[in-house]
């Protein structure tokens, strides 16, 4: 009779701490996926689908970042340096149809995530307005 409470407490209390951990992933981790037409890391080409670690605690110099942009949309990027709340980037490809957000300051608070690890595929989207199979 005994056994049977301890083992209910123990399912009870297995389950409380796998939705606590399901919860606390879900807040503090979550998925980007490159998008076609995006150039500036070559490493990450469109496609990948990006583990970040979501906002901008941890992200230091030549992290490789989500950026939200003011304009509408995020972008994949590396900041080359942290002025107070402000950080600067820079692209892996220098020829990226981007080069517009380089160089310019943009606020800590528009990090998305921390890129931690990436799924690559093994043959990039096409750009947008190519067509497939031609």
């Amino acid at each position: 009779m005994k056994s049977d409470r301890v083992n209910a407490l123990v399912r009870r209390l297995f389950l409380v701490a796998v939705v606590g951990v399901v919860v606390y992933t879900w807040v503090c981790y979550g998925i980007y996926t490159v998008v076609a037409g995006m150039d500036t890391m070559p490493a990450y080409p469109p496609g990948s689908y990006c583990i970040i670690e979501k906002g901008p605690g941890h992200v230091k110099v030549d992290s490789v970042i989500v950026l939200d942009l003011e304009a509408g949309g995020a972008l994949l990027t590396r900041v080359e340096r942290i002025e107070g709340d402000t950080i600067r980037v820079r692209h892996d490809n220098r020829a990226s149809a981007f080069s517009w957000v380089e160089g310019s300051a943009h606020p800590l608070s528009s990090v998305r995530g921390l890129l931690l690890t990436a799924l690559v595929p093994d043959a990039p989207l096409p750009a947008r307005g190519s067509s497939r199979g031609k």
